[in-house]
C-alpha cells in the first residue's frame, strides 16, 4: 500500500504550473522615486497597482530531427512567452478602493480589460488567385490586466525582518473573500465589500471594461525599501496562490502536443469520431484571432468551453472525398464572401439552452433538456446542422455557460468531464495559455482550477484540458498558404539529407502513400549532395597541389640564398 501511495505521489503524476515572467521597467522605479518624496513621504500603506501583459514572439528557426529517410520532425520554429510588465503606468490614478463597485468600473486609462478600437481588416491568408474581399473586425491583442499590491518599507531594516507570509495572505484576502459562499461578505482590513463571489454565475461572466475571472483571481505582491540618497532599490516579489486542500491535481496521463504529418500536398487527418485535428486546431487558432466575427468576445477571458460534435455525413465519404472536403471548409471559413446572416446566428450562441433550441435537438424548456434521438441532429439536409459541419462540428461557449449542466455534472456515474453529455458532443475546458513549457500550464491556472471545482463542484473529476499555445497559426503564414486553385500550399523547412542515408532501404507499404510525393524530390537532393562533394573534394585537392608547390619555391629559394652565402664566406676566407 505503502509502494502504491509513493508512486501515486511522483512528480511526474503531478500537474505542473509555469511561473510568470515579471519584467519592472526603469520607469517603475523612477515613478516610485517621485511617489515616495511627494506623495507616501514617510506612510508605509499598501499600494494598489495594476500591470499589463504581453506576447513577445521569438523566432527559434526550423529545428528538425531525420526520424529516417522519408520522415523528420521539425518544431514549430516560433514560440510565445508572455511577460507581466511593471512601469510607471502600473501606478493607479485612484490607488485605494472603497468597494469592489468602483474597482471594476475604474477609467479606461486605470485599469481595465483593454480592446483594440482600431478595427484591422481580415485578409489574413493571402490568396494569389482570387482578391477576397475584406471585412474589419478588432482584432485579439492577447494582453490583459494583471492587479498587483505594493508596500514600500521606509528603513531596510523593516524591510529585511518584515514577515512576508503576512503580506502574502493580506495579498490573498480578495481571493479568500470570492471563495467564502457568504455572499455580501466584508474584507474589513482591505476596505472592500465584495458584492459577488465565485459560486455565483456573474462572477464567471464576461463584461466589457470589467476585470475577468482571471484578473480577479490573481494578483502579485511586491515588497520594498527605496534609498532615496543612494538611488537603490530593495525588493522582493511574490505572485501568490491558494493550495487546494487535496493536495495537488494529478495528471490521469501525460500532456502531449497536438502535432501533424504533411508532405507537399497533404497534410495527415484522422478520421476518428469526435477527433480533434490538427485541421480544427487552425480554424479555432484562426477564428479565436478575431473573436468568431467579433461575436464571442468573452474569449478575452482566456477560458471557454469547446463542444465536439459528430458528423455522420462526413465519415459516410471516402477517404479522398473526406480530405477534400476537410480541407475546403477551412477556406469556406476564411472567405468573407460567404453569407454572414447565417455565421451571425451560429457564432452568437453562447448557452447550451441557445444550442440546443438553434439544433433542435430537444423540447425546449428552461430547465431542463429532453434529447431527442440523434436523427435530428444528423439531418445532413438541416441548414443549422449544415452550419456546425462547416465549422468543423465544434462549438465555443463561455464558462459560465457550464451552470446550465449542474444536474448532470451532480448525476456523473464515471466522473469524466469530456463524457457529460456524450450522447451529443465531447466537452473540453480550454485555455489560451501563452506558455513556452508545453507540459504544463500557466501559472494563473492554479487558483483558477481550484475556483472551478469549487464553484461546478468538480471532486474527483476527471477534465479534459486544452491548452492554446501556438497563436495566429494561419496568420503568419509560416504554416501554409491557401490558394483558390491550387488549395493549401503547405510549408515545411528544406532538409539536407546526409549522403549516408541513400543505402538505407525503404519497405513499401500502403500507409506510405503520402510520403510518396517527397520520393523525387528527396532524390534530386541526393544527387545535389553528391555533386556537391565532388566539387569540394576537387578544390581542396587544388588548394593542396597549390601549396605544395608554394612550400617547393621557397624551399629552393632558401636553398639558394643558403648556397650563395657559403659561396661568399669562402671567397673571404681565401682572399
Amino acid at each position: 500500500m505503502k509502494k502504491k501511495f509513493e508512486e501515486e505521489n511522483k512528480p511526474s503524476y503531478i500537474l505542473k504550473h509555469n511561473n510568470n515572467e515579471f519584467k519592472i521597467d526603469i520607469s517603475y522605479f523612477t515613478q516610485l522615486h517621485e511617489h515616495k518624496i511627494n506623495i507616501y513621504k514617510l506612510q508605509s500603506n499598501y499600494v494598489n497597482l495594476c500591470s499589463s501583459t504581453y506576447v513577445n514572439k521569438i523566432k527559434l528557426g526550423f529545428k528538425y530531427k531525420l526520424l529516417n529517410r522519408y520522415l523528420i520532425e521539425f518544431a514549430h520554429p516560433f514560440i510565445h512567452v508572455r511577460t507581466i510588465e511593471i512601469n510607471k503606468k502600473s501606478f493607479l490614478k485612484y490607488e485605494n478602493f472603497d468597494n469592489e463597485d468602483e474597482k471594476n468600473n475604474m477609467e479606461p486609462n486605470d485599469c481595465t480589460k483593454t480592446i483594440e478600437n482600431e478595427r484591422n481588416h481580415i485578409n489574413n491568408i493571402n490568396d494569389g488567385n482570387k482578391k477576397v474581399q475584406k471585412i474589419w473586425y478588432i482584432m485579439n491583442n492577447y494582453r490583459n490586466n494583471y492587479l498587483g499590491v505594493l508596500l514600500n518599507f521606509n528603513t531596510l531594516e523593516e524591510f529585511l525582518k518584515c514577515n512576508k507570509d503576512d503580506h502574502i495572505n493580506y495579498t490573498l484576502e480578495p481571493l479568500k473573500c470570492y471563495i467564502n459562499n457568504e455572499k455580501n461578505d466584508i474584507c474589513k482590513d482591505m476596505n472592500l465589500y465584495i458584492h459577488d463571489n465565485i459560486y455565483d454565475d456573474t462572477f464567471w461572466e464576461y463584461k466589457e471594461n470589467c476585470l475577468t475571472v482571471l484578473e480577479k483571481i490573481n494578483k502579485y505582491v511586491i515588497l520594498s525599501f527605496f534609498d532615496l540618497k543612494k538611488y537603490i532599490c530593495y525588493y522582493s516579489i511574490a505572485n501568490p496562490i491558494i493550495k487546494p486542500k487535496d493536495n495537488y491535481y494529478k495528471l490521469i496521463k501525460n500532456s502531449t502536443r497536438y502535432f501533424f504529418y504533411i508532405d507537399s500536398k497533404y497534410v495527415y487527418i484522422n478520421t476518428e469520431n469526435r477527433h480533434i485535428n490538427i485541421i480544427d486546431i487552425f480554424y479555432l487558432s484562426y477564428k479565436i484571432d478575431d473573436y468568431f466575427n467579433n461575436y464571442k468576445m468573452f474569449l478575452n477571458t482566456n477560458i471557454f468551453l469547446l463542444l465536439k460534435f459528430d458528423n455522420i455525413p462526413l465519415h459516410t465519404m471516402n477517404n479522398q472525398d473526406y480530405y477534400d472536403e476537410y480541407i475546403n471548409k477551412l477556406y469556406t471559413n476564411i472567405e468573407c464572401e460567404e453569407d454572414q446572416k447565417s455565421k451571425k446566428e451560429f457564432y452568437q450562441i453562447n448557452s447550451f439552452y441557445k444550442l440546443f433550441e438553434y439544433l433542435k435537438l430537444n423540447d425546449i424548456s428552461q430547465n431542463s433538456y429532453h434529447p431527442m434521438g440523434n436523427k435530428s441532429f444528423n439531418n445532413h439536409y438541416n441548414n443549422n446542422s449544415s452550419m456546425l459541419h462547416k465549422n468543423y462540428d465544434m462549438v465555443i461557449l463561455p464558462i459560465n455557460a457550464l451552470s446550465e449542466l449542474k444536474e448532470d455534472i451532480k448525476n456523473s456515474k464515471d466522473k469524466i468531464l469530456r463524457y457529460i453529455k456524450k450522447d451529443f458532443f465531447d466537452l473540453y475546458i480550454c485555455f489560451i495559455d501563452i506558455n513556452y513549457i508545453f507540459n504544463s500550464l500557466s501559472w494563473d491556472f492554479r487558483n483558477l482550477l481550484y475556483c472551478l471545482t469549487l464553484k461546478y463542484k468538480l471532486y474527483d473529476f476527471q477534465i479534459d484540458v486544452l491548452a492554446f499555445r501556438d497563436i495566429s497559426l494561419l496568420r503568419q503564414q509560416y504554416v501554409g498558404i491557401f490558394k483558390s486553385q491550387e488549395g493549401f500550399i503547405w510549408s515545411y523547412p528544406k532538409v539536407v539529407m546526409k549522403r549516408g542515408s541513400i543505402n538505407n532501404p525503404r519497405n513499401y507499404n500502403d500507409e506510405d502513400k503520402n510520403n510518396d510525393n517527397n520520393n523525387y524530390d528527396d532524390k534530386n537532393n541526393d544527387n545535389n549532395n553528391y555533386d556537391d562533394i565532388k566539387i569540394m573534394i576537387i578544390i581542396i585537392m587544388m588548394i593542396k597541389i597549390m601549396i605544395i608547390i608554394i612550400m617547393m619555391i621557397v624551399i629552393i629559394i632558401i636553398m639558394k640564398i643558403v648556397i650563395i652565402i657559403i659561396m661568399m664566406i669562402v671567397i673571404y676566407i681565401k682572399t
